[in-house]
């Protein structure tokens, strides 16, 4: 079922994985400062603008 919502996304996935880079390198800045952040979801992600993540909040 996962497979195929993920299938039927119309989604730049390039787009998309740079995004999660983003995502990942905003989460390794707060580790490196000792802050865990423990609620990581995408209502805690802001904002998307053509996949651009502005903050983790």
């Amino acid at each position: 079922m996962r497979q195929s919502f993920i299938d039927n996304l119309n989604i730049n996935w390039y787009a998309f994985f740079k995004a999660m880079q983003h995502i990942c390198m905003g989460l390794e800045q707060l580790h490196f400062a000792g802050i865990a952040h423990q609620d990581i979801k995408p209502s805690n992600i802001l904002h998307f603008k053509k996949w651009k993540v502005k903050s983790l909040i």
